[in-house]
């Protein structure tokens, strides 16, 4: 609810070795994330602006959550040798309009468990999405999301 305060927690690790090439491109985090939020019948809704809707009349602007993914992924991607690996949470409206939202990456050594917090003061009732991506070849395991 509004005023609401949520304090984020996991737990990742990774083991050392080379990176392996490329990496998993914006569109398909994005459609994997609709289908695992909305299921497999998801049709585009002619009059919305990029809209979603599935077959229990949830709607989803597809445009705000690609452009969340891809402007915090890459605005988090400084220099590093940890994979592109990331705590994510975005926060939706009732209407399922897109609020705000923000990502941690992980950053830390290889071959050890290291824990990523993250913290957001709740504007506007409605839904809190939680989830992390791996945009690498690489194994990231995630623990104990909280």
């Amino acid at each position: 609810m509004a005023g609401d305060v949520v304090d984020l927690k996991t737990k990742a690790y990774y083991k050392a070795g080379p990176m392996p090439q490329g990496q998993a491109p914006v569109q398909e985090i994005l459609n994997s994330l609709l289908y695992a939020y909305l299921g497999g019948s998801t049709n585009i809704i002619n009059i919305g602006k990029g809209n979603l809707i599935t077959n229990n009349n949830t709607i989803l602007n597809a445009t705000d959550l690609s452009k969340f993914i891809s402007d915090n992924q890459n605005n988090n991607n400084t220099a590093s040798a940890a994979p592109k690996a990331y705590l994510n949470y975005v926060l939706f409206d009732e209407n399922l309009n897109f609020v705000n939202g923000a990502v941690k990456r992980i950053n830390g050594p290889a071959d050890q468990l290291s824990e990523y917090i993250g913290h957001m003061d709740i504007e506007k009732s409605g839904y809190l999405y939680v989830y992390t991506s791996n945009e690498t070849q690489t194994d990231v395991w995630f623990d104990d999301v909280q």
